[in-house]
């Protein structure tokens, strides 16, 4: 045999390669560069170079580490083509290399938009969204402000196909080089590759933790390459089957303390019974609105420092009721603002608790106020197929249920369903009916027009279309008030108006405290006005609307007692973190527990100061793991639903 003709010949596979890695990590470096300016204040733009070049050298290290696990096989394939000759080899090459790396654009692209819309890059959660997927493809594709992001998408994939294929099938020549000196340069850049797959030289590979040395966010979340977060997560959700916080006893013993339970006397070791002093007769019952108002973040509010007027009705309204200004969301999306709201359990960090393959019964607001004689209704504005919440609804205390079917055709103004003007009317009129009935009613109204893709009418104004959806909703929220006032059943009535979550606003810490804080109102004809400066979470709602309402009930949730909200603290799920405050401090923590900072909020101090408390970093770790643990154990256990007692 001749084993000459399968040796090596040229540089050509070294010069594709090199090629390669010099125009994806171009791509790459562009699509960093245009995230920057995207995504960051533009405030800051070029007010500190050094961590700017710093952290642009940082993503570099991380970029190289994806694009060389991709082109270690092309690199083999191309291997095997020189010695071998055969083109199936190089066709293989040229499109696995084509293929895998404009899936890594695609999502280097797309987390440019996803971290523009909730301030954290791409992460396995995403996967929550295709119980019902057309509707996201609609929202992208409807939407301007994230559509537009497509047409230098296509012109980039074009453009690398163009140069790729150039790259591949350009004819390279050379003169005679010495097999030795060609296979050791091979072998070289063998090695070179090795340190490349690892960001760097010695040490472990890079993780995504290995990138948030600094004491500002955004430089943080600028090294990172979209791919390592998603990898990491899933990563993460593979191996995490159960939690384990803190052992599951030591976590119950703790939140019965809080919870003042000294003789659990039910089934579920954190059920208690919470009596008021005087208790309502039936025709005295109050009907409760519970309005979940889209993205209604505090810094929208003029109340709290916006000059925008986006919400001109919503801080009349607020100055008029009982409203807690230091009150915060369970999460960072609608389904979590409702869970926690409704039914007073954390989501556990990816969880979704509404899809059928986790979903139980349980026993919140809706339940406790059905046995009160109560019909229950929700007015969802789209498909029912988001969020599972037609499946999950119904099972979960509410009799009625109503979604876009239920609307007419011509009132669907975008993918998700009727705006927020049509859904109050609509729900109005179905008041009116349930008035009508020889028992209270609890109304929960869904809004969704300070969402995008957004449907704004002409007499609308504003400098652009996010600050006009924030007016056309607040405008709706203000008729509907007008049109409920002059009911008759408007003053036996009760009105919750809660944002379901926040919008991220220029975050300087782990997780977005923007995203969190929302407006709190409790509202009804005749009521105090008073701002309540105590810190709640959604999960507090449960034990404060009893309150509101004068009911005995069962509490088997996390909703904490009002009378402890004083000296209280909020927590809740931020993507992949967790994270607790109280008057001072804000300490995250990742899926695992381990602390990943404490910062002193109350001040706006960006720096990581758990090294300089850690007993106040412990100490509100152990207070929000403990707070997690058991609520896991109370599900694992299916002791969430109704409590039965045990003795």
């Amino acid at each position: 045999m001749n084993w000459k003709k399968y040796q090596l010949k040229s540089w050509t596979t070294l010069i594709i390669i090199l090629k390669i890695y010099l125009l994806i990590i171009s791509i790459f470096s562009a699509l960093r560069l245009f995230f920057y300016f995207y995504n960051q204040d533009k405030k800051l733009y070029f007010t500190d170079i050094h961590k700017l070049l710093t952290s642009f050298l940082w993503g570099l290290r991380f970029d190289l580490i994806p694009v060389t696990y991709i082109l270690a096989i092309v690199y083999l394939l191309l291997l095997f083509y020189d010695y071998s000759r055969k083109k199936f080899f190089k066709k293989t090459a040229f499109w696995l290399a084509y293929i895998l790396l404009s899936m890594a654009i695609f999502v280097y692209a797309a987390d440019i938009i996803y971290y523009n819309e909730f301030a954290v890059h791409l992460s396995s959660q995403v996967l929550s969204w295709f119980n019902d997927f057309s509707t996201i493809v609609k929202m992208i594709f409807t939407a301007p402000e994230l559509s537009f992001m497509f047409i230098p998408f296509f012109v980039i994939l074009w453009a690398w196909y163009y140069l790729l294929k150039k790259i591949f099938y350009k004819k390279y020549y050379s003169d005679y080089i010495s097999s030795f000196k060609l296979h050791f340069s091979y072998l070289g850049f063998i090695i070179l590759m090795i340190f490349a797959s690892k960001g760097r030289i010695i040490g472990h590979t890079l993780a995504v933790q290995d990138a948030y040395n600094d004491d500002k966010l955004f430089y943080n979340d600028f090294k990172v390459n979209p791919l390592f977060s998603i990898s990491e997560s899933f990563d993460s959700k593979n191996n995490r089957h159960e939690l384990n916080l803190l052992p599951d006893e030591e976590a119950v013993k703790k939140i019965q303390l809080l919870f003042q339970i000294a003789q659990p006397i039910y089934d579920s070791p954190i059920a208690r019974d919470c009596l008021n002093d005087s208790l309502p007769v039936l025709e005295d019952k109050k009907n409760v609105v519970f309005i979940f108002m889209e993205r209604k973040a505090t810094w929208k509010m003029k109340y709290f420092g916006n000059r925008d007027t986006m919400t001109t009705f919503l801080d009349s309204l607020f100055l008029q009721s009982k409203s807690y200004d230091r009150f915060y969301s369970s999460g960072t999306r609608t389904f979590e603002g409702i869970f926690g709201s409704l039914y007073a359990h954390p989501v556990l960090f990816d969880e979704h608790p509404m899809k059928n393959e986790v979903m139980r019964k349980y026993y919140g607001i809706p339940q406790i106020l059905q046995e009160n004689n109560y019909e229950t209704v929700f007015f969802c504005p789209h498909t029912p197929r988001f969020d599972n919440l037609g499946v999950f609804i119904p099972k979960n205390g509410f009799n009625r249920f109503y979604y876009e079917d239920n609307y007419p055709k011509d009132s669907l103004k975008t993918n998700w369903g009727v705006d927020d003007h049509f859904l109050f009317n609509f729900a109005l009129q179905k008041m009116d009916s349930l008035s009508r009935l020889s028992k209270p009613f609890f109304s929960v109204i869904l809004t969704i027009s300070d969402h995008n893709p957004y449907y704004v009418p002409d007499f609308i104004q504003g400098k652009n279309i996010k600050i006009r959806a924030a007016r056309f909703a607040d405008w709706a929220l203000k008729d509907f008030f007008k049109k409920v006032k002059k009911k008759p059943w408007f003053n036996n009535t009760l009105f919750v108006l809660v944002g379901d979550h926040g919008k991220p606003n220029n975050p300087i810490y782990p997780v977005s405290l923007s995203t969190h804080h929302v407006p709190l109102i409790f509202y009804h004809k005749g009521i105090h006005p008073q701002i309540i400066h105590d810190i709640g979470d959604q999960k507090d709602i449960l034990p404060l609307l009893m309150k509101e309402l004068k009911m005995n009930y069962i509490n088997n949730t996390m909703g904490k007692i009002p009378d402890s909200l004083s000296k209280s603290y909020a927590y809740f799920n931020h993507y992949e973190k967790n994270g607790i405050l109280n008057e001072k401090h804000l300490l995250v923590i990742d899926k695992k527990g381990d602390i990943l900072g404490l910062y002193n909020y109350a001040d706006k101090n960006p720096s990581n100061v758990k090294d300089d408390f850690p007993e106040i970093a412990d100490s509100l770790a152990y207070l929000l793991k403990a707070h997690l643990q058991t609520s896991y154990y109370i599900r694992k256990n299916n002791l969430q639903k109704r409590p039965e007692k045990s003795r």
